[in-house]
């Protein structure tokens, strides 16, 4: 696949994609889904091809965008249609469910994270 955020075969993958490219010309031309808070990262668009799906693609991932929410002092949040990623969010990375609903003919389960402000080191002041 291409490189962030987005390349060429990226994008004939998906339109190539039955069912996908229904999907995402939905999505994006819907009102948009509920969001947790004003100013939360939204994680709107994340697609793990099979050949590479898996725990550890996932958790560097999302590394990457907890580590700018942290910079920032925001939360980020997705909506998946998968309960195993909506649990796997909420033990892993301790975020919350703060919405589900119907889109499309499919339940969504919106998450988001946890208040991701680190709290200081007693003895570094």
């Amino acid at each position: 696949m291409g490189k962030p955020p987005y390349a060429c075969r990226d994008v004939e993958v998906a339109i190539q994609t039955p069912g996908l490219r229904e999907r995402l010309l939905e999505l994006w031309t819907s009102p948009p889904l509920p969001t947790p808070m004003e100013d939360a990262v939204n994680c709107f668009l994340t697609v793990i091809s099979p050949d590479v799906r898996g725990g550890r693609v996932l958790f560097d991932m999302m590394q990457k965008v907890e580590d700018y929410c942290v910079e920032r002092d925001r939360r980020y949040y997705a909506w998946t249609a998968s309960p195993k990623f909506r649990d796997w969010m909420n033990s892993g990375w301790h975020s919350t469910q703060f919405d589900q609903l119907e889109w499309n003919g499919v339940t969504m389960y919106g998450v988001v994270s946890r208040d991701l402000r680190r709290a200081p080191v007693p003895w570094l002041g």
